[in-house]
């Protein structure tokens, strides 16, 4: 029997049961572990720290408003009236009982008297049509009919008196109820209006307080939360936004982004949590971020989508935080065990370049509001001219930036340019000019030799292509201190610093718009008296596209200013040692560059045809070519030639794989390849063999710490993801041109635009102290009266064709006590027009043409204007045609005569109205507007004329006729002649007689 049962089976069922019983505990051990390992996730600790955190500060405001309750003479006295009200309803419950059920009672009644006076005038209806019947058809009851009429009319009247009777009756009752029940409900009101936030806050402390909560809800509280039961709707749990129109590329997939990123970081959208330790703290400045009021909320944008990193991650190393630093990251491996994550292609930003996120909405943007140091970052790449060797789509249309080299032989002499091109900051410290040479890759003795060669070379070509420029002799000597307060004053300092040693000054985008053009330390040592001169006078005779515009200067403005410049000289630069031309290094470059398209034999077949100024010319072109110098000036012979670096529009997109990190000891990351880069270009060819032309060739601008940050910033920004966000101004392409010319040119540097700008202002606070013996405090007071005007609603308060011909022709002169001229730039007429609809687009005011302003001489209202302009005297400080102001020079104010060509007229009714509103600080004072209680007085009409009486209380009609008698000033309206011969003859000296061409001074050098 046992051996048939063997037979029949081919397994031991105990050891099959035994084997069974142990997997299924296994596997139960495992579901346990698998539910408890679940359970203890990283995130839940911070949440259960956070409701720490969230109970401990509710219950700290909670006490404030409780406090400040307590001690509220308003609160105590509200409270006090409402328990009074209370108290009284409560005592009057019977009364108010009885009372409703008299009106109840009442109703009845009321209702019992509509019926019966219903009835009656039914009968009388009846009766009134029989009545009348019969009285036409002469019937023999007519008289009885009528008889029967008076006496229902008597009975309706009775009956229609009772119902309104009844009906006043209870309306009575009624309104003395409602009015005690209104009287409470308006106490309560104001009582839980002035303790709203306690109820708010005692209503968020008993649902995140256990132990505030009712027994029932904190069973319930901690039943939610159990393993398992969970899913139900727990209080812990991941907290996930699902972004359907912003994607991410998951195998090959766009699907929506997940973000999960609050799960952990769980104060960031609430304020008060600023000084919280991470990551519960408070995102910075929530009117722009993650807040629902901001124009990037939360659930529309999530976090990794600015961030970059994984959204999905639920713990610090799965989300792909990136550390800030080498501090960081060690600090972050010891507490959480991090270490990069090899495969995600999109590690978060580091704090330092979380701005760099800006880009993937806003890379159309010119300025990012929020976002400095990419704005920085933008603006040091446009100022290196990063784009002339790097395509760059941003900045595909952009002109180069360095001066123009087709007449450098006029400027500059042939050692000057030797020792330049060799090492610029050893002429001028803060120079842009980078430094191409005795860097790392080309320092040893043998690459100085031929560097030394190569640079003679370079001279020899720029100064043989070199076109001529004639100089119109100067007619006299120029006076170096006047020339010093014209470089102080006439504006010279809104984009040039004359500065020998670093002001110190961390780079922001003032110090940038300061150094827009180039230091002038040293002009004396670079350049001729008579060079300078021919430039101030016309730098567009010397390059038609320069942005140095035209400041209109006199000739003898021009010699006092070169005669200032030109005692700004650098000996030491003129006295280093220049090696001497040596044709044998000559010959080896020229092979070089030969070698690489001819054979050796042909190469040196080749050389030994050419001569000595073969070779340089040769070589130079070479030379010149290689290392990109046409990328930011223009050249002769190099036109056309394409950019010779990487193209950076998306290089924020590679990957780190892509990235050359060659030998040295670097951390693999895009941050630390793109820094080292900026910092240390030609570090990536330590230890590698190449040859001399084969070798990295990115000059090194010696940027600091913080300017190599903004440019990291910038490219990191410069990604192929873009989620479709399109400014505004862009959308309008001459909007976009408009702003883009206003920071090609430099506008704020004089100006203030969208409340940024005016970096010359603390040079004309200096020069103030230092022309009229003042202190600093006294200078600051009057700087803006002294500066370039702010352009605050410019684009709302002049009319276009006044300030397309004033940009056009600024030679007029508005603010008579101004010494800042206001140059004149070599725009076309089409980009006039943008930067005049940018202004406008500032404003929303986009209408082109400005109709006439038409004023009735007649009305009330213009008579009340005339009055008030008597009373206000404005001509104390504004001119009117050619009437001068009664005040001294210092006040002195705009030509009315102006106003009807130049401002549009609702904006002259809001300036009148409230000058500090539009222009805070103006010393405009707010014209009088007599009230109505100023007019009720008996000498009212005498003092203030008829129209100011029959306009009394009417303000917004004595200000337009304040404005519309402006508008009917005449006169001469371009007085510039007149204000300098008044300025001339007061002392202050602008112009001086020309003097006869036999006194040409021609030998100052």
């Amino acid at each position: 029997m046992e051996k048939r049962e063997r037979h029949e089976r081919y397994y031991n069922i105990f050891k099959l049961n035994r084997l069974f019983g142990i997997s299924s505990l296994v596997f139960l051990l495992l579901l346990v572990w698998t539910f408890a390992d679940d359970y203890s996730r990283g995130w839940r600790s911070y949440q259960r720290k956070f409701r720490q955190l969230e109970i401990s500060r509710t219950s700290g405001l909670l006490e404030e408003e409780i406090e400040k309750l307590s001690t509220s003479d308003e609160y105590g006295e509200i409270e006090k009236k409402l328990r009074a009200g209370e108290e009284s309803l409560k005592d009057k419950e019977k009364e108010l009982g009885a009372l409703g059920k008299q009106i109840r009672t009442l109703e009845n009644d009321d209702y019992k008297a509509q019926q019966e006076y219903n009835f009656v005038k039914a009968d009388y209806d009846v009766t009134k049509y029989l009545y009348e019947e019969a009285v036409a058809e002469d019937h023999a009851d007519s008289e009885v009919l009528g008889e029967e009429l008076a006496r229902l009319e008597q009975d309706l009247t009775r009956h229609r008196l009772q119902v309104e009777e009844v009906g006043r009756y209870i309306s009575q009752k009624r309104d003395s109820l409602r009015s005690h029940e209104q009287h409470v409900k308006e106490l309560k009101d104001k009582h839980a209006q002035i303790s709203r936030r306690k109820v708010v806050l005692t209503r968020k402390l008993r649902n995140v307080d256990p132990s505030a909560m009712s027994m029932g809800n904190r069973i319930a509280n901690w039943i939610r939360d159990l393993p398992v039961l969970d899913f139900l709707s727990p209080y812990y749990k991941v907290d996930q936004v699902v972004l359907k129109d912003i994607t991410e590329d998951i195998n090959f997939t766009q699907v929506p982004r997940v973000d999960r990123c609050t799960s952990c970081h769980l104060g960031i959208a609430q304020p008060g949590y600023e000084d919280a330790p991470q990551p519960y703290t408070t995102h910075s400045d929530l009117e722009l971020y993650v807040s629902n009021e901001s124009p990037h909320p939360f659930e529309s944008f999530g976090c990794t989508s600015c961030h970059a990193g994984r959204g999905r991650g639920t713990d610090f190393v799965s989300s792909v935080h990136s550390p800030n630093s080498s501090a960081d990251e060690e600090r972050w491996k010891d507490t959480y065990g991090w270490h990069r994550a090899a495969h995600w292609d999109e590690p978060m930003f580091p704090v330092k370049y979380a701005e760099a996120g800006c880009f993937k909405c806003h890379s159309e943007e010119i300025f990012l509001k929020g976002a400095d140091k990419l704005n920085l970052g933008t603006n040091l790449i446009e100022r290196a001219g990063c784009f002339g060797c790097h395509t760059i789509e941003r900045y595909k249309d952009k002109r180069r930036i360095g001066p123009d080299l087709n007449k450098i032989g006029s400027k500059v002499s042939r050692d000057w340019a030797y020792l330049w091109i060799r090492d610029p900051k050893s002429f001028r410290h803060n120079t842009w000019m980078p430094r191409l040479f005795g860097l790392s890759n080309n320092s040893d003795p043998e690459d100085i030799r031929r560097a030394d060669q190569g640079i003679h070379a370079i001279v020899h070509f720029l100064l043989q292509n070199s076109s001529e420029f004639p100089l119109e002799p100067m007619r006299r000597q120029g006076d170096p201190q006047r020339g010093r307060d014209l470089v102080n004053s006439v504006g010279c300092l809104g984009c040039h610093r004359m500065e020998s040693e670093p002001s110190g000054e961390e780079t922001s985008l003032q110090t940038l718009r300061r150094d827009h053009g180039p230091n002038l330390i040293g002009l004396g040592s670079k350049s001729s008296p008579l060079w300078v001169f021919n430039w101030l006078k016309e730098p567009e005779r010397y390059f038609p596209e320069t942005k140095m515009p035209n400041l209109r200067l006199t000739d003898r403005e021009a010699s006092d200013i070169t005669a200032f410049l030109m005692t700004t000289s650098n000996g030491e630069f003129l006295e280093q040692e220049i090696p001497p031309l040596e044709e044998g290094e000559i010959d080896g470059i020229v092979l070089n560059f030969l070698g690489m398209m001819y054979s050796d034999h042909d190469s040196r077949q080749k050389l030994s045809a050419m001569t000595l100024e073969e070779k340089l010319d040769y070589s130079g072109e070479k030379l010149i070519r290689h290392y990109g110098c046409f990328g930011c000036h223009n050249i002769p012979g190099f036109e056309e030639e394409k950019p010779i670096g990487t193209e950076l529009t998306e290089e924020g997109s590679k990957s780190v794989e892509e990235l050359d990190f060659g030998f040295i000891d670097l951390e693999h990351s895009k941050t630390a390849w793109f820094r080292n880069k900026i910092k240390y270009p030609r570090s990536f060819d330590r230890h590698k063999i190449k040859g001399p032309y084969e070798k990295l060739r990115m000059p090194n601008f010696e940027f600091r710490d913080e300017e190599a940050d903004a440019i990291v910033t910038a490219l990191l920004g410069f990604v192929r993801t873009s989620y479709g966000v399109k400014p505004k101004r862009s959308e309008n392409p001459d909007v976009h041109m408009g702003q883009w010319l206003v920071r090609e040119y430099n506008c704020q540097g004089c100006h203030i635009i969208e409340g940024d700008g005016a970096a010359i202002r603390p040079t004309v606070t200096q020069w103030l102290m230092e022309a009229n013996g003042i202190g600093e405090a006294q200078a600051s007071t009057v700087t803006p009266d002294f500066s370039p005007p702010d352009l605050h609603t410019q684009g709302s308060k002049t009319q276009p064709k006044w300030l397309f011909n004033f940009l056009k022709s600024p030679g007029v002169i508005i603010r008579p006590n101004l010494r800042v001229r206001m140059p004149a730039f070599r725009l076309t007429d089409s980009e006039w027009n943008s930067i005049i609809k940018y202004f406008q687009f500032l404003e929303e005011k986009v209408n082109a043409y400005e109709s006439p302003h038409l004023v009735d001489v007649g009305s009330s209202k213009y008579g009340a204007g005339t009055k008030l302009e008597k009373m206000g005297e404005c001509n104390k400080c504004h001119f009117y045609g050619k009437t001068f102001p009664s005040q001294d020079a210092s006040t002195w104010a705009a030509n009315l005569v102006m106003v009807k060509d130049r401002l549009r007229p609702e904006w002259v009714s809001r300036w009148l109205s409230d000058p500090q509103r539009i222009l805070p600080g103006t010393k405009m004072p707010t014209p009088y507007i007599p009230t109505e209680e100023d007019i009720q007085i008996p000498e009212a009409e005498e003092i203030f004329g008829k129209d100011i009486v029959d306009l009394a209380g009417d303000r917004t009609a004595m200000v337009n006729g304040l404005r519309d008698y402006l508008y009917t000033l005449s006169g001469k309206s371009d007085i510039t002649a007149e204000i300098m011969d008044y300025f001339d003859a007061n002392g202050y000296e602008f112009f001086e007689p020309e003097v006869e061409e036999e006194d040409i001074w021609e030998d100052w050098e």
